[in-house]
């Protein structure tokens, strides 16, 4: 059973929503990425026997092939690990929004973008040859999505994509590249025998209770869950009909959001 709700808060402000039906320029805005991250234990008892297969599962569902000095387009890339920017959804996106002009002029760096061959040079050498430069990089096999490692650097890179592209350099950089891809059995076992669902806070304890009272098994508690955050909530899937009644309820409440993040899982393994 499936409902089409795929909006949850993220970081707590109204302003960050995620929607998982779109793609996002950030690393970490990736589904199985969150799914990984955030499925952990949240108090010292003991794991259940359904924990452990689940946790043990998560763990392995990730690999990672580490390619030294890997060659690669600057096209390639559709966003970065984090900054300090909103998410235009790619990379490309986010350098087509800047404003072009002519000439360098670090106090407008965070509004206008770079279209001369001096700037050209002086973005490839902060970015890629300084003191501080970007020398790793994420691939995600699932999504064929590339991302530099990179907190603080957003608009240079946006500025470089941008000039890149539209002027057709055809950039390469060399990386150590982090290529990272999914362990099919690992995913096969949590599609196959759990659910999982992503939403905020006061969504999250409403539906625990109602789990509860309903003596279903809650994988992962989380004990004391803030309404400005978000949680990821597993049971068993032999559940998930009675599961799919209770969030279809839920789904009609105003402001509640929920997100069968297991979905996700099952669109990659099944690809």
């Amino acid at each position: 059973m499936y409902f089409d709700y795929k909006k949850m808060t993220f970081t707590g402000s109204d302003d960050d929503v995620l929607d998982f039906s779109k793609p996002s320029m950030f690393y970490h805005n990736d589904s199985i990425e969150i799914m990984v991250a955030h499925t952990k234990r949240k108090h010292c008892k003991p794991l259940s026997d359904n924990e452990k297969v689940l946790a043990m599962n998560i763990n392995n569902l990730i690999e990672q092939d580490i390619n030294e000095n890997k060659s690669l387009k600057i096209s390639l890339f559709s966003g970065l690990t984090n900054a300090n920017a909103p998410d235009y959804g790619t990379l490309k996106n986010y350098g087509n929004s800047l404003i072009p002009r002519g000439e360098w002029n670090k106090s407008q760096m965070n509004y206008y973008g770079f279209e001369s061959d001096e700037d050209y040079k002086r973005l490839m050498n902060d970015l890629f040859e300084s003191e501080n430069p970007i020398k790793i990089a994420f691939h995600h096999k699932w999504t064929d999505r590339y991302y530099f490692y990179c907190v603080n650097k957003s608009h240079r890179l946006a500025a470089l994509y941008r000039q890149d592209t539209n002027q057709d350099r055809k950039t390469n950089v060399n990386m150590t590249l982090y290529d990272r891809k999914l362990n099919i059995e690992s995913g096969k076992n949590i599609i196959d025998n759990f659910i999982g669902i992503i939403t905020t806070g006061t969504t999250y304890s409403f539906l625990v209770n109602q789990l509860k009272n309903l003596y279903i098994e809650i994988l992962f508690e989380e004990n004391d869950p803030k309404s400005d955050r978000f949680y990821i909530l597993w049971i068993e899937k032999p559940k998930d009909k009675l599961l799919s009644n209770i969030v279809k309820f839920i789904s009609q409440l105003p402001s509640n959001k929920c997100y069968i993040i297991s979905d996700d899982l099952k669109k990659y393994i099944s690809n």
